[in-house]
């Protein structure tokens, strides 16, 4: 793994106008990627998790826009950048797998259509070497019958073959990142298992810097390197994979792992988090996770609480942190 910065993104705030106010999906957030990582995004559905790899390509769905930040890829200002420039951009070097195969792929072209279609686009290959290199692709990703597959209509293949094909359709143009939405989550656990595989496998053998967005933490426990917690469109805790796992300290991040089933409390209930995830239609006034808190208290609901820097692997915004002892331990 190097230590060039890859994706650098600083106080992005994205907004969606809607009929009742405006909704404030994504808050202030700051992190940083460096190249060949693979960086984990988690939280639960409706924290801003989606809409920031879709910002990183400018594919914010209107009325939704960013607001103010800056994205930086190899230090150029994705925000600033044009929309015929960012086509450029787009497949070649920045890739996305999105979460619903079944509706990225188009259903009236074959797989071999939109594979090299997408090769044509960007001119990595042309005549009698389209094919190879689609079919290389294929073979490389574990694909049975790969010269038979690219005249194969999406809808003929299993979540997980569409998966891959996806996958496949990412790497045609040999793109330095990609973004992966919930890529698992519609797989069963041994698919979902041939697909960390086959993503760890990438990052290894190519270089390709992943950032793999899920709510699944054990997913982000098998091939992450680090990983940030956001909720309500704000990240609550950041770091290493290995320091936030083993010494986890926002309550955010705790009930997301107390909340995963384990066979050792066979029988228990399982632990929830109370209430659910509300809607940024004003500001937030003082912490993103007040309302939800087991250790609010009153100073939580004045001021948001800064990130605390636990060590040089971990921080989190928590005023349970502030004087470096934990209250919620």
């Amino acid at each position: 793994m190097s230590n060039e910065t890859i994706i650098q993104i600083e106080d992005l705030h994205i907004e969606f106008p809607t009929p009742q106010g405006v909704v404030h999906a994504v808050g202030g957030i700051n992190l940083e990627i460096k190249k060949g990582q693979i960086y984990g995004i988690v939280g639960e559905s409706g924290c801003g998790k989606t809409v920031t790899g879709k910002a990183i390509l400018q594919l914010v769905p209107p009325p939704g826009k960013i607001r103010g930040g800056q994205i930086l890829f190899y230090g150029e200002d994705l925000v600033q950048k044009s929309e015929k420039e960012m086509q450029k951009l787009r497949g070649r070097k920045i890739a996305m797998v999105f979460q619903d195969p079944a509706a990225a792929l188009n259903p009236l072209f074959t797989i071999g259509d939109q594979l090299m279609g997408i090769m044509i686009h960007h001119e990595i290959a042309e005549g009698d070497d389209l094919q190879y290199r689609a079919v290389e692709i294929m073979e490389d990703l574990g694909l049975p019958r790969p010269k038979d597959l690219l005249n194969v209509y999406p809808h003929q293949l299993s979540g997980g073959m569409q998966q891959r094909v996806m996958i496949a359709m990412a790497l045609s143009a040999k793109p330095d990142l990609i973004i992966a939405d919930e890529p698992t989550s519609a797989l069963d656990v041994t698919i979902q298992s041939q697909l960390l595989d086959l993503l760890d496998r990438l990052r290894n053998e190519l270089g390709i810097t992943i950032i793999l967005i899920t709510h699944d933490l054990g997913v982000v426990s098998e091939i992450c390197d680090e990983l940030s917690t956001f909720y309500r469109g704000r990240i609550v805790e950041q770091g290493s994979v290995r320091e936030i796992f083993q010494h986890t300290k926002h309550p955010y991040t705790k009930g997301l792992l107390g909340a995963v089933p384990n066979p050792q409390y066979l029988g228990q209930e399982l632990k929830v988090i109370p209430g659910s995830v509300p809607i940024n239609l004003e500001p937030i006034q003082g912490c993103c996770f007040a309302s939800r808190c087991e250790y609010v208290m009153d100073g939580c609901r004045q001021s948001d609480p800064p990130f605390v820097a636990l060590n040089e692997d971990h921080l989190t915004a928590c005023y349970l942190y502030e004087e470096g002892i934990s209250k919620g331990d």
